[in-house]
């Protein structure tokens, strides 16, 4: 009703605006005065002003509801019972508080956590509430999971992994130090994770055009939710990045002399046995089928989550009691 009334009273404004314009016209061709509108043309322009802007109101709080409501972190169907419909999004959002508690113990100074490796776990943030709005925007926009839309995704998981290169390279930085008898570097080497960056990128462009004219009778078509090449690189990156930064972190156990850090080791487990789920439900182009690989991904990555928090309270307690006297 509203729209009606807001359409009516906007065909009766042009109207009489029309008439009024060509008796202003006549009025200046004999000099005359020009006449005021009546006053009901008046409020029939004003009346619709008002119902326009309400339209407008009533849209953008739709659109606003319609984002509030969108779960970014939920596939189509999760392979569960309809009660767990959603349960990895939960799971997800549960992992939040153990990470933020393994942060704090591994920023303690007593840890020793090498600078380097401290800014990389809280980039990991930074890729946790990149993939809201990147969710959001795919489910509103794009009307598909975010596993569906390769330029949200790849950008996503580049965040991670830059996270994960950033905590391998601070302990290869720390273990390269305690070589060298040298002070551990903090610095972030943005110019060589830029070259890094290019680098890949131009690989990926050129195997892309390449691969087409090389393997022209092996290669098959896939459907259009299949992952590009740079986001698979960003994928394998990031698993090799975390599995080379658990056998850096072992050693750094034995290089510092706090033998908890190889506690951190096992509980770093989880989130690789998570990435590779997550890879295996690509591989087969995120199908439904295989949609309860998603909710397994959430509970590893929140175990993985409450492990390292209690490995870096471990780590934490085993440092400060080697220094009290």
């Amino acid at each position: 009703r509203v729209g009606d009334m807001a359409s009516r009273s906007v065909r009766t404004c042009s109207s009489s605006f029309s008439s009024s314009s060509s008796r202003s016209s006549c009025h200046s061709l004999h000099r005359r005065p020009s006449r005021r509108r009546p006053s009901f043309i008046r409020g029939s322009c004003a009346e619709a002003v008002c119902h326009a802007s309400l339209l407008c109101d009533l849209n953008s709080v739709n659109s606003v509801a319609t984002v509030a409501a969108t779960d970014a972190w939920s596939v189509t169907a999760n392979g569960l019972p309809t009660a767990l419909a959603g349960i990895e999004t939960k799971l997800f959002q549960a992992g939040l508080a153990p990470y933020l508690v393994y942060l704090w113990f591994l920023g303690q100074p007593q840890t020793k956590t090498p600078p380097l490796t401290n800014f990389g776990a809280r980039f990991l943030l930074l890729f946790v509430f990149a993939t809201i709005p990147a969710g959001i925007v795919a489910k509103t926009v794009y009307g598909d999971i975010l596993s569906n839309v390769d330029v949200l995704h790849g950008s996503s998981e580049a965040l991670l992994t830059l996270s994960n290169l950033f905590f391998a390279l601070g302990f290869a930085r720390a273990l390269a130090a305690e070589t060298q008898d040298s002070d551990v570097s903090g610095d972030v080497p943005f110019k060589g994770v830029g070259k890094l960056v290019a680098v890949a990128l131009a690989g990926c462009g050129a195997l892309a055009f390449a691969a087409p004219a090389l393997l022209g009778g092996v290669m098959h078509d896939e459907p259009t939710n299949a992952l590009s090449l740079p986001t698979w690189a960003v994928h394998v990156s990031s698993i090799t990045e975390w599995s080379v930064a658990m056998s850096l972190v072992w050693a750094y156990g034995d290089a510092s002399g706090n033998q908890a850090w190889k506690g951190l080791t096992w509980a770093m487990a989880p989130f690789l046995a998570s990435g590779l789920s997550a890879c295996t439900f690509h591989v087969f182009y995120n199908v439904p089928e295989l949609g309860a690989l998603v909710p397994l991904q959430a509970l590893l990555t929140l175990s993985g989550n409450t492990a390292c928090a209690f490995a870096a309270y471990r780590i934490s307690s085993a440092a400060s009691t080697a220094s009290t006297p």
